[in-house]
């Protein structure tokens, strides 16, 4: 079985998450602001943090969350990339697995241009839970 996470991530040293949300026209899941607590055990966020997830169950496979989430931000991808001349916008893949091999994780020509269209970071990680 596996869960699998996909989310947009916006971070930044100047912008808050209010004014993120109306440079590009969507409502994060979820932000912080700089200074606040970001766990219980003591650690406080160094910057701005706004946070767009699928919206899917975890168990829906890679490529349907993918589809979902370029899908809600592609229509606002010229507000993004301005927005990464001075902000952090990564697109984070998470997937923990107890099968044997990973799963495969391919993009389409496609997803690779609106990932960079964006103007965001792409990043992979693949957590094996069969031990």
């Amino acid at each position: 079985m596996s869960q699998v996470y996909v989310v947009l991530t916006v971070h930044s040293g100047a912008r808050a998450p209010d004014e993120i949300s109306r440079l590009v026209g969507i409502q994060p899941d979820y932000a912080w602001l700089k200074g606040e607590p970001r766990s219980e055990g003591g650690i406080v966020a160094k910057d701005n943090g706004w946070v767009l997830q699928s919206g899917l169950d975890s168990e829906e496979p890679f490529d349907v969350q993918l589809n979902i989430l370029l899908g809600r931000v592609s229509v606002r991808a010229k507000e993004f990339h301005t927005l990464s001349e001075e902000d952090s916008i990564q697109l984070f893949c998470a997937i923990y697995s107890d099968a044997p091999a990973a799963p495969p994780c391919v993009l389409s020509r496609e997803q690779v241009e609106t990932i960079a269209a964006l103007g965001a970071a792409f990043e992979l990680n693949y957590y094996d839970l069969s031990e």
